[in-house]
């Protein structure tokens, strides 16, 4: 039997291989060119971020913040030592103090006052004292008066005597300091300021030239 029909179909099938192989490294060429290409021609998204959506992100406030976080209570508080009187109880003639009218209660310059009742100007009640024992140390008080009345007023006129207790704090006694007195008609206000150096006690005497009205005391206090 000849051999060249064996030789001829051996080299047929090499030259298939041949072929075969040249196609796989041709088709590895262009999948790998392909790979490098399609990034440039098709960037990848980005990551979508991990905040959910509809929320809005806030930045964390800076450390060295000027936001006050609260306001102290001693910013509001007097430098100069004084007391209000408001402040304190009142040793005598507590049951004629009555509450500040409401037209001017809040009002600005009236965050410590009080007011008290004219008398009826009857025997036995022709005036009002209101004692009270002072903070140790204390020098002078001051005083503003301001006269109301809700009915209008018929020269109507209030008066605020203010004067130190030495040692007793009964009403009319005779141990009484040097005196400073005001005056305010009803819808004005007058100031005073009493030397109380050594006493134990202020006292403050109101009279009125017709019942009805209402001695209202603001800002009155003791200073050292």
């Amino acid at each position: 039997m000849s051999s060249q029909p064996l030789e001829q179909a051996a080299k047929s099938r090499s030259a298939r291989w041949r072929i075969a192989g040249g196609v796989v490294v041709g088709v590895a060429t262009v999948i790998g060119t392909i790979g490098q290409v399609w990034p440039l021609l098709f960037p990848p998204r980005p990551e979508p971020s991990s905040v959910p959506s509809g929320t809005v992100s806030q930045a964390a406030a800076p450390v060295n913040s000027t936001t006050p976080t609260g306001t102290s209570a001693a910013a509001s508080a007097p430098t100069d030592g004084r007391t209000y009187l408001s402040d304190l109880r009142a040793a005598i003639g507590r049951e004629r103090i009555v509450a500040v009218p409401k037209s001017l209660a809040g009002q600005p310059g009236f965050e410590h006052a009080f007011a008290v009742r004219c008398p009826s100007n009857n025997t036995g009640d022709m005036m009002v004292e209101v004692s009270y024992e002072l903070p140790r140390g204390s020098t002078k008080v001051g005083v503003t008066l301001i006269g109301y009345q809700d009915k209008p007023p018929i020269n109507q006129l209030i008066q605020l005597t203010v004067f130190p207790d030495a040692a007793d704090r009964l009403p009319g006694a005779p141990f009484e300091g040097e005196k400073a007195a005001v005056q305010a008609a009803v819808g004005a206000s007058s100031s005073i300021t009493a030397n109380v150096t050594d006493a134990f006690y202020v006292r403050l005497r109101i009279e009125c030239r017709r019942p009805g009205g209402t001695a209202v005391v603001s800002d009155a206090y003791a200073l050292p």
